[in-house]
């Protein structure tokens, strides 16, 4: 297969990353570990302040159904010193590409954590799509679902002097059920010049799983019940929104396909529909370095059935 271009990054075939919220940290170290089984790193997503766990049960991923997360953006902020200290990140140089995620809540505070983050990897993912914030007592509006702030929050980060020789930007979105509302949100990413790649998607927001002994799975003090739903309940979702928005967009905005992918199949599966590469988060959480490996050895072997 041709060599994956997403951006300024190439990659050789099949291209494997990690999802955002594996890693939380842009110390070389905790990078390096995670960077093993990976083509690409993903760290973050970072915000603008420091933000703690949410509080009580905040994961459910053992379940083979689905899995369940409120853990609220939980990272140092950007405003730390491991992040401000230093010209050029320490990381660019790593022989795996990292790209720093960073959510925001307004146009602004993306500006800002894009331009103090942007020379601190290979690239950079706009998360648009988390569903766990509620620092007020309600949920905080989720970007993906509102074309007309997406729009600004791109248009905003454009006007950063240079910004695409100077990284690959990708963004993060929720999943969608409304076919309209899908193409009307890749009009605008298509529109605003400033996007190489669209993940797709985040977890879908609220769900909410009881336990064989009627206590739910999430009992956050924050989000009370509810958790965005990832794993195997997502799989289906992801693959038609992949490909919903590879129809919808130009060949030089590459698809990344993250939610429910584990095995072999959905690997090849996303390739099937014109995606450049996964993301991978909660079977990796669930089984570790090897199933990375394990996903690449059947993938060879699937390859050889299938030609």
């Amino acid at each position: 297969m041709d060599t994956i271009q997403v951006g300024h990054l190439s990659f050789d075939y099949p291209l494997i990353m990690n999802a955002a919220g594996m890693c939380k940290t842009l110390e070389v170290e905790p990078v390096v570990e995670i960077s093993r089984p990976f083509d690409a790193v993903v760290v973050g997503s970072i915000t603008p302040l420091q933000r703690p766990r949410n509080t009580g049960a905040c994961e459910e991923l053992e379940n083979s159904l689905y899995g369940l997360n409120s853990w609220g953006m939980p990272n140092g902020g950007v405003e730390s010193a491991q992040y401000v200290d230093g010209l050029h990140g320490p990381l660019v140089d790593l022989a795996t590409p990292i790209i720093v995620s960073v959510a925001g809540f307004s146009s602004e505070d993306y500006l800002y954590l894009v331009s103090k983050l942007v020379c601190w990897g290979s690239g950079i993912e706009i998360n648009l799509g988390c569903p766990n914030i509620r620092d007020d007592g309600s949920q905080h509006k989720i970007a993906s679902f509102d074309p007309v702030y997406m729009a600004e929050i791109l248009a905003q980060i454009g006007q950063l002097s240079n910004i695409h020789s100077l990284t690959t930007i990708g963004v993060k979105l929720s999943p969608y059920s409304d076919p309209g509302m899908l193409k009307e949100i890749a009009a605008v990413i298509a529109e605003s010049g400033l996007v190489d790649y669209v993940a797709t998607c985040n977890t879908f927001p609220n769900g909410i799983g009881f336990d064989n002994w009627g206590r739910s799975r999430i009992q956050t003090d924050q989000a009370g019940w509810l958790g965005g739903i990832s794993g195997t309940a997502l799989n289906p979702i992801s693959l038609s929104n992949a490909y919903q928005f590879r129809q919808q967009l130009p060949e030089n905005i590459a698809v990344i396909r993250v939610g429910g992918i584990s095995s072999a199949r959905d690997v090849w599966e996303s390739y099937h529909i014109g995606c450049a590469g996964v993301q991978i988060g909660t079977a990796f959480a669930q089984k570790g370095p090897q199933l990375i490996n394990t996903i690449r050895e059947d993938l060879a072997s699937l390859l050889e059935e299938l030609s």
